[in-house]
């Protein structure tokens, strides 16, 4: 679970209906949560987050490029992806052409520790084509560029077809 609001929690925990009725109920599990010290409370620019406690800590940084998916649980939660990445992220699929920013079907793209663009990916007969964006601008270490051809392979191999059918614009 990533660091969620409580608010955004106490919609998920309706989920959970059949064993918390009410909303009452619900608002007494996340207290119960917190005064355990299950969850632990985070400020960022003066809005709370609600996360679990870490067991271990990460030992570094990854530097891989990541696509995710747009239900994925770092995107997902769409308020707090806007606060903590400072840009709007909408899945596109069934908005109508005209109205759409930035792709059909955008991934957010993960380089290290940030969110900084999208990549729009589409599967033609021979091969898969990936279209990048940026909130702000396109890294320009060489890494980042190996980074983002290694994901396109493996993508392209995921969606059947051998990783050198595929075709980058970054």
């Amino acid at each position: 679970m990533g660091p969620s609001t409580a608010k955004f929690l106490l919609s998920e925990l309706r989920g959970f209906g059949y064993l918390l009725k009410k909303r009452s109920q619900r608002l007494a599990c996340l207290r119960e949560l917190i005064e355990e010290d299950r969850l632990k409370r985070t400020v960022v620019d003066s809005v709370e987050y609600l996360s679990l406690k870490e067991k271990k800590k990460r030992r570094e940084q990854p530097s891989q490029v990541r696509l995710l998916a747009p239900f994925d649980p770092l995107v997902r939660n769409r308020e707090r992806f806007e606060h903590l990445w400072g840009w709007e992220y909408r899945f596109e699929a069934y908005t109508p052409r005209p109205r759409r920013k930035i792709g059909y079907y955008a991934m957010p793209v993960l380089w290290k520790d940030q969110v900084i663009g999208w990549a729009n990916v589409s599967r033609e007969t021979d091969h898969v084509s990936f279209a990048f964006g940026y909130a702000s601008s396109r890294p320009d270490e060489v890494e980042f560029t190996q980074e983002a051809e290694a994901e396109a392979r493996r993508m392209t191999r995921f969606l059947g077809l051998e990783s050198g059918h595929c075709k980058l614009s970054l």
